[in-house]
C-alpha cells in the first residue's frame, strides 16, 4: 500500500525541466564564483604584492606554477568543506573516485602515453609551430621553465584539481539539467575561457578535444580515477619528451609516420575501452548512479 502510494507520488516530486535547468546552471554559477574568488585575489597578492617584494619578488615572478599549485590546494580543501555543508555529501565520493579493472587502466596507461607523444608532434610540425604560438607560450610556462619539484607538484596535485573541478563538479551539475551534447560544448567552452586557451585556433581546439577525451574517460569507466590517470601521464609525458629534446630532430617523414603511430593507438585504445565499459560486468557504481545519472 505505501510502495503504491509513493509510486503516485513520485511524478509530483520530480522538477520540470526548467527547474533542471536552472538547478545546473545556478549550481555551475556558484561552483565558478568560487573558482574566481580565490584565483584572481590569489593572482593580486602573487604578482602585485609580493611580486614587487625587494627580496623575494624575483622568486615570485619566475614561480608561476607554485601559485597555481597553491591555488589548487585552496580549492581543493574549501569545495570538501562547501560540498560538505551545502549538500552533506563527501566531495570525493561525489566525484566518483572508485576503483577501476586492471586491464582499463593498461589500456589507459597507453592512451595516455600515445596522445602525449601525438600532441607533442603534432605541436613540432613546422607550420604549427611558426604560424601558432598559443601552444608554445602555455608550455613555456608550465612544462619548461618551471624547477622538477614544482612541476612534479603541479602534476599531482593540479591533475586532481582539474578533475575535480571541471568533471566531478562542473560536468555532473551540467548534466542533471542538460543534454549530454550540451555539456560537452559547455564544457569546452568554460575550459578554454577560464584557463585563458582562446589566444588561437589549434591552440582553442586542443584544449576542447582533451576536454572531450577526459569527459568521456569518465563516463564511460565511471570513475574519476580514469581522466587523473590520463591528467598526470600524458602531462608527464610532454613534460619528458620537451625536456629530452626529442621529436624536434626528427625528419618530417618521421613526424608524419609518429603521427599516424600514435593516432592508430588513441584510436585502438579508445575502441577497446568502450567494449569493455559496454561488458555485462562494468555496471555503474552506486554513488555514479547517484550523482551523475546519465
Amino acid at each position: 500500500m505505501n510502495n503504491h502510494m509513493e509510486a503516485e507520488a513520485a511524478p509530483r516530486d520530480v522538477p520540470s525541466a526548467f527547474k533542471k535547468i536552472l538547478r545546473s546552471v545556478s549550481w555551475t554559477a556558484v561552483h565558478s564564483i568560487i573558482y574566481f574568488g580565490v584565483l584572481i585575489p590569489l593572482i593580486m597578492l602573487w604578482y602585485k604584492v609580493m611580486g614587487n617584494h625587494a627580496q623575494y619578488g624575483e622568486w615570485f615572478n619566475n614561480n608561476g606554477i607554485v601559485m597555481i599549485v597553491v591555488n589548487d590546494i585552496i580549492q581543493i580543501t574549501l569545495f570538501y568543506g562547501f560540498i560538505r555543508i551545502a549538500k552533506k555529501e563527501n566531495l570525493f565520493k561525489r566525484c566518483n573516485f572508485v576503483r577501476i579493472e586492471p586491464t582499463k587502466i593498461y589500456l589507459i596507461i597507453a592512451l595516455s602515453l600515445a596522445a602525449a607523444v601525438f600532441t607533442h608532434t603534432l605541436f613540432a610540425l613546422p607550420y604549427l609551430k611558426s604560424n601558432f604560438g598559443g601552444y608554445e607560450s602555455v608550455m613555456a610556462f608550465l612544462v619548461d621553465t618551471p624547477s622538477g619539484w614544482s612541476f612534479l607538484l603541479f602534476l599531482l596535485i593540479g591533475s586532481f584539481y582539474k578533475e575535480i573541478f571541471f568533471r566531478g563538479l562542473l560536468f555532473n551539475e551540467l548534466r542533471r539539467g542538460l543534454y549530454l551534447p550540451v555539456c560537452y560544448l559547455l564544457l569546452c567552452v568554460i575550459y578554454t575561457y577560464y584557463f585563458e586557451l582562446m589566444r588561437d585556433v589549434p591552440l582553442m581546439l586542443y584544449a576542447a578535444v582533451g576536454t572531450c577525451l577526459f569527459t568521456t574517460l569518465y563516463l564511460w569507466t565511471r570513475s574519476m580515477y580514469s581522466a587523473v590517470i590520463m591528467q598526470v601521464l600524458s602531462t608527464g609525458g610532454i613534460y619528458v619528451l620537451r625536456h629530452n629534446a626529442m621529436i624536434e630532430q626528427y625528419h618530417n617523414g618521421y613526424h608524419n609516420t609518429l603521427l599516424v603511430f600514435t593516432f592508430s593507438i588513441i584510436i585502438f585504445c579508445l575502441f577497446k575501452l568502450r567494449a569493455l565499459c559496454q561488458t555485462p560486468s562494468a555496471y555503474e557504481h552506486e554513488d555514479f548512479k547517484k550523482y551523475a545519472k546519465q
